[in-house]
């Protein structure tokens, strides 16, 4: 399955879905090829570009060192042009389906969508399960049930869903907001729709790596492109789901960043993180009642 509003090939909000289906491939042992890739376009609820995600405000010690002349000097070897250094949000994707799983029948997708929760303009989900099916080459599909989840003052990102054959499944995915540190959650979900939102590991601390600062712009102008994972996995194990998501486990201050510019130890926060990063990837084994 996939989604076209992205600027690659939509204006940015859409209700297409798109199932595709890939047939013939008996032919791949025999001497004449004859793949035949075919889609259809299922009409569903409206999803648009999420806004980025701001993050609760903490300890951001590269920022501050990047604020500080002497420690920005140790660190870059000159002073930060771009100085003062503040905070940054989150990137919350665009609309593309990171990941779809097949079972029970069923395609499982999920996307990132702007969604207005509470009177605000806020990042959540909007997931899908369809009913594919394929005759002489074409492909036909149903949409069996669709929704959105989001929370207030929270936003939600980077979907990904695992569904055990009997299925009952789990979406993962990152949660962070002005009153949250980025988290890693997740539902459960299955065809009568989402459960409720649990924490697999809190967040410690905001987001504080090179892509949130203007100093260390791709564009070389102090433009900055904050990055978030681009991913979540979730995969199912009998009637169990491995589920992956992006979060922040650790924080610490300028003090303990730059470690008495000890060189080997500078940056690290008691090797907690990197001089340039500090996000971490929480894996978690979730039981299906």
């Amino acid at each position: 399955m996939s989604s076209d509003a992205a600027t690659e090939v939509g204006i940015g909000s859409s209700r297409d879905l798109i199932v595709w289906a890939l047939t013939h491939t008996q032919s791949l042992d025999s001497s004449s090829k004859a793949l035949v890739l075919s889609n259809t376009v299922r009409t569903v609820n409206a999803y648009s570009i999420p806004p980025r995600s701001q993050q609760k405000k903490g300890n951001i010690p590269l920022g501050q060192c990047l604020n500080n002349p002497k420690c920005s000097t140790f660190l870059n070897g000159q002073t930060d042009p771009y100085a003062p250094e503040v905070e940054g949000v989150l990137d919350s994707n665009d609309t593309r389906m990171q990941q779809v799983t097949y079972a029970a029948g069923k395609l499982w997708g999920a996307l990132d969508t702007s969604l207005t929760v509470g009177g605000k303009n806020l990042a959540g989900i909007e997931w899908f399960i369809v009913s594919p099916s394929v005759s002489s080459g074409s492909v036909s599909a149903s949409v069996l049930k669709q929704g959105y989840l989001g929370l207030t003052q929270t936003n939600l990102i980077y979907p990904a869903i695992g569904v055990t054959t009997s299925g009952k499944g789990v979406m993962a995915f990152t949660l962070v907001g002005t009153n949250n540190y980025p988290s890693a959650a997740y539902v459960s979900i299955d065809t009568n729709g989402t459960g409720a939102v649990h924490i697999a590991a809190a967040g410690l601390g905001p987001q504080d790596g090179f892509t949130e600062y203007k100093y260390y712009s791709p564009f070389g102008n102090g433009v900055t492109r904050p990055r978030w994972g681009d991913y979540g996995g979730a995969v199912p194990v009998g009637n169990t789901v491995w589920i992956a998501s992006e979060y922040i486990g650790q924080t610490c201050t300028l003090a303990q960043y730059e470690a008495g510019f000890n060189p080997s130890q500078f940056g690290s926060c008691g090797g907690t993180r990197t001089a340039f990063a500090n996000w971490y990837t929480r894996i978690s084994h979730v039981a299906i009642g």
